[in-house]
């Protein structure tokens, strides 16, 4: 009887499957899971209980039917799952646009709110202004007064500092003759130094001479050290640089081989994207034939809107239509940019195509490079080789030159112990003439600062007299300025009040439209909470469609499990060569893993 019950179910199923009723076939493959779940549950109490209840025994060409039915149904599942998130994917765009179009308001309000703080700031300047000015038209006869008074205040100034500078000229008569005298004295001290000297200087010239040859020997000998450890130094380096090039060579050659595998991917890589943008290109071009379709739609509920327009009788049923309008703009709008986002990704697709080929010329070239280079690196070594062989040549004629400079070097140090103590003598008696030369330039730079320091004090009295007769005669003229200021005043107090009365009238404008972006940015946020909303929802369908999927898997792999019990041992290449079948059916679908599995096993 079940098993009566369970073929006429898998016939309907087969029926539906072939109409394309999605939904159908979930519930007809629901009713078989259910009568085998009665099944499992009759079988797994005693075998009193179920024993002779149904001779009935089901066949493997019974269970295969199950199977099928079963991979159908998970399938089906899948087909939902998939739209959905397709759907949320398109949702989730159209939040992010809303997020982009609600920041550039708000920073459109921010900038707005930045100058309505500016020009409330100038406001507050020009009050401060206008207020300025009438304080100073207040103080200008003040003014008259106090630079009257400060006028005679300089001229009396201008007096005093007079008689200060004929005292400092009478200071300077009495020094200038003590500071001849003493310049006459350090003038013949000096040429003492200058004899003692010449005479340094003679005696140093042939030391230095001595010295030099030695220093000479020195540097030859420290040079020809240095080049021999050089020299050794290159030729360690050019056996590396030979061991090293023929390290590369052999790495050139693993990377010429891992190019050539590199091609070989990048090819088969190039097929698929080309199978890839075709599919694409033909799911955006239904999706336009869809948009097209409620296009047409709109237009029929518009012409019925229009229809009832003068009718107060038909105002619920043009309600109706208007949101069936809305509904339908709505339903383009997605479907739109649903097409949008295809395009862009077949673009993308068509891109990374482009440079994927872009690679292949790139590691084309990279390998005809390979090659070159690896000549070149065997004429490298070879060059190394030749190097070697002279610098070890070299070597032994530095060796020579070594041993030829430090007996020489021997020689002119012995020679050059006995002009120390003359020298030493000599720089002892200069060194007392130049103590009195100093002592006598001190004095006279002592006198020569004493009669700059009164230039400098006349001369800056001099300045301070001119200083004053020019700010005597400023304030004279800043008398006859007062009037033209207190005109010019007038004019900047009338100025500031015009300005006031033009900053007032902006600030409004600038408020209003403040407002105008805040109304902007309360709709946009609604939008927002809506959308968000609607995220939700389709997040939690699309769970529940992935949990009945899952449901369908788990049925699934149930089915193979007893179909695998019941087989016999010679039938099993049977169950593997269903295996195969099914690893095209499921070779999209990653939850497909447990029935491939149980299968193999």
């Amino acid at each position: 009887m079940r098993a009566a019950a369970f073929q006429f179910a898998v016939l309907l199923l087969k029926c539906v499957a072939d109409d394309g009723d999605e939904l159908q076939m979930m519930q007809r493959s629901q009713h078989v899971i259910d009568i085998q779940s009665a099944d499992s549950e009759a079988s797994s109490g005693p075998f009193w209980k179920w024993w002779g209840a149904d001779e009935t025994v089901r066949s493997p060409e019974e269970l295969n039917s199950d199977i099928e039915l079963l991979k159908s149904a998970v399938l089906a599942a899948q087909r939902p799952v998939d739209r959905k998130l397709a759907e949320l994917s398109s949702l989730e765009e159209m939040s992010s646009q809303i997020s982009e179009e609600k920041a550039v308001l708000e920073g459109e309000i921010k900038q707005m709110t930045l100058l309505e703080s500016s020009k409330e700031a100038e406001l507050e300047t020009l009050k401060h202004t206008f207020e300025a000015e009438q304080a100073t038209k207040q103080k200008i006869a003040d003014q008259k007064i106090g630079q009257q008074s400060s006028r005679a205040d300089k001229l009396q100034s201008v007096k005093s500092v007079s008689s200060e500078i004929q005292d400092f000229d009478r200071q300077r008569a009495d020094l200038e003759p003590s500071l001849a005298k003493s310049e006459e004295q350090f003038n013949l001290a000096n040429a003492s130094e200058a004899e003692l000297k010449s005479q340094i200087d003679k005696d140093a010239g042939y030391n230095s001479q001595v010295s030099k040859i030695s220093d000479e020997m020195v540097h030859l000998l420290k040079g020809a050290t240095d080049h021999q450890a050089s020299l050794a130094s290159q030729l360690k380096k050019s056996e590396e640089v030979v061991a090293q090039l023929k390290k590369d060579i052999t790495l050139k050659e693993k990377l010429m081989q891992g190019k050539q595998e590199e091609l070989t991917t990048m090819s088969k890589s190039i097929q698929e994207m080309n199978m890839t943008i075709l599919k694409m290109k033909d799911a955006r071009d239904r999706k336009d034939v869809e948009v097209k379709e409620k296009g047409q739609e709109k237009k029929v509920v518009e012409q019925e809107i229009d229809g009832l327009a003068g009718s107060e009788r038909g105002s619920r049923k043009r309600d109706t239509l208007e949101k069936q309008l809305e509904q339908l703009d709505s339903d383009i709008d997605m479907m739109v940019m649903d097409g949008v986002m295809k395009t862009k990704l077949v673009k993308t697709k068509s891109v990374e195509m482009s440079a994927v080929e872009q690679n292949v010329r790139d590691v084309k070239s990279e390998r005809a490079l390979l090659k070159h280079e690896m000549v070149d690196l065997e004429q490298k070594i070879k060059h190394e080789k030749m190097i070697a062989a002279n610098l070890t040549e070299e070597m032994r004629s530095v060796d020579e030159d070594i041993a030829k400079v430090e007996t020489q070097k021997t020689k002119t140090d012995s020679h050059s112990g006995g002009q120390v103590a003359k020298m030493k003598e000599l720089k002892n008696n200069l060194r007392h003439a130049t103590e009195r030369k100093e002592n006598l330039r001190r004095s006279v730079d002592d006198m020569k600062r004493q009669l700059r320091d009164i230039s400098d004090h006349k001369a800056a009295l001099q300045a301070k007299v001119a200083t004053l007769q020019k700010e005597a005669d400023f304030f004279a003229e800043k008398e006859v300025e007062q009037s033209e200021i207190e005109e010019a005043a007038s004019e900047k107090v009338s100025s500031a009040s015009d300005s006031l009365e033009k900053g007032e009238l902006d600030l409004r404008k600038i408020r209003d439209a403040i407002s105008r972006k805040r109304l902007k940015l309360k709709v946009k946020e609604d939008e927002k909470t809506k959308l968000s909303n609607r995220i939700d929802s389709v997040r939690k369908e699309k769970d529940r469609l992935v949990g009945v999927k899952m449901e369908k898997q788990a049925s699934l792999d149930r089915t193979v499990s007893k179909r695998i019990s019941i087989t016999k041992p010679e039938s099993k290449n049977q169950i593997m060569e269903l295996n195969s079948a099914d690893k095209v059916v499921y070779d999209d679908d990653e939850e497909s893993a447990p029935l491939e599995s149980s299968l193999a096993d």
